[in-house]
């Protein structure tokens, strides 16, 4: 890396000497204090442009796992069983707000996870093909349930459009091939 930014240094140095400076100079020679300046500024640079990169990389990494352990904690485990496993009709979302308020509630904060880790794939905070490749499955299963669910929030006047979680859902539905209506 730093032999790169020494390369990068020299030539932006003979760049320098040869078309912006070459009739501005009275020599057109470049001594060996300018050269090695130069070439310490690019090594410099590359330096500092690939501590940056790397920086973006690994933050994008801890996004990801930090947003994987908020959706293997076991309330939100419990809450995409409990859509998967309870979510069958448009009746099941009533049903199960009058039976088991607390199983309703568990299957709504899992949905607003998935959201906000659709929220996260849209703003580039964690890469795409990561999400896809550890919880597109589960987002594709989940998608035909969530919709259920979220028609009946609508109904009852709670808007849940959770449109983070539609569009990475609807994604991993046809990467999957999960039928609408299964």
């Amino acid at each position: 890396m730093f032999c790169t930014g020494l390369a990068i240094g020299f030539v932006v140095c003979f760049l320098i000497q040869e078309k912006l400076w070459a009739d501005a100079r009275p020599s057109s020679t470049v001594g060996f204090k300018e050269w090695l300046t130069a070439a310490l500024a690019g090594a410099a640079l590359v330096v500092s442009l690939s501590a940056l990169s790397f920086n973006r990389k690994k933050s994008r990494q801890d996004m990801f796992l930090s947003i994987h352990n908020s959706l293997i904690s076991l309330d939100i485990q419990n809450g995409r069983r409990l859509l998967f496993n309870k979510i069958n009709s448009p009746e099941d979302p009533s049903e199960l707000l009058s039976s088991d308020p607390r199983a309703y509630d568990q299957i709504n904060r899992a949905l607003a996870m998935y959201d906000v880790l659709g929220l996260y794939v849209k703003r580039k905070y964690v890469d795409k093909s990561w999400v896809m490749d550890e919880w597109g499955s589960g987002l594709a299963k989940a998608r035909v349930p969530a919709l259920l669910f979220m028609a009946h929030r609508e109904a009852i006047g709670v808007p849940s459009k959770w449109k983070n979680f539609d569009a990475l859902s609807l994604e991993a539905k046809l990467a999957y091939r999960q039928p609408e209506d299964s």
